[in-house]
């Protein structure tokens, strides 16, 4: 029933017409969602710079004993020492911004799979060398999230593999290189032990950075293969 003043219409279409969802822009779908970034590139530079350092320090040990039977005249053994002791310092600094801007890129990849796996931020991929007390802690920290994130996200089983034998082998180099200059002189047995953690921390680090990469770019590759 209806009073005079109701009076039916037909439903009327919408000024606009029918709204439609509005298209993706072109080529939304054709790009995964992670941008993940290939790092072999660096592998080689990093560890290159990483074996120089140890050749310096082999060669520090014969100019070493060398200076030391010399007993203490400017012989050529004790200048080659001196001046191989300034090329560490110089390729040990050269090192420092190669092997963060490796850790940075690794970082970045992990945190593309896993925003939330990585408890220290991106700053310390290089502060993390030279900051001290989180000089002892963080690069081995931040590799350890890395790798773990980074063998989660190829989910074929794989597990990250031990950092501390790398670690150990680095934290020794460095508080006996720090001995060594406190020391001052020549002083062959302790170079020798600076060699012998130099040898054994490059074994360890090479293996470390080849595996993390390797990890890395297998996802890369296979997120290729998917996309195309």
């Amino acid at each position: 029933m209806t009073t005079d003043g109701d009076i039916w219409r037909p439903p009327q279409p919408l000024p606009g017409g029918v709204p439609t969802p509005s298209a993706a822009p072109a080529g939304t779908w054709d790009k995964p969602p992670v941008r993940f970034r290939r790092v072999t590139g660096l592998v080689v530079p990093v560890l290159v710079l990483s074996a120089m350092v140890t050749l310096v320090d082999l060669g520090s040990v014969l100019t070493a004993f060398g200076a030391a039977a010399a007993a203490g005249e400017a012989a050529a053994p004790a200048v080659a020492h001196v001046m191989l002791g300034g090329l560490r310092t110089v390729l040990l600094l050269a090192q420092l911004p190669l092997a963060g801007t490796w850790l940075l890129l690794v970082r970045r990849n992990a945190k593309d799979l896993d925003p939330y796996g990585l408890d220290h931020g991106a700053h310390w991929a290089y502060l993390g060398w030279i900051v001290p007390v989180a000089s002892l802690f963080f690069p081995k920290r931040i590799v350890d999230d890395v790798w773990k994130v980074t063998a989660e996200g190829v989910g074929d089983g794989s597990t990250a593999g031990s950092t501390t034998v790398w670690w150990g082998c680095w934290v020794a180099y460095a508080v006996l290189s720090g001995v060594s200059a406190q020391f001052g002189g020549v002083h062959p047995r302790v170079d020798l032990l600076v060699a012998v953690a130099s040898f054994a921390a490059l074994l360890a680090w090479a293996r470390v950075v080849r595996a993390v990469s390797a990890t890395q770019d297998r996802l890369v590759e296979a997120r290729e293969s998917t996309w195309t």
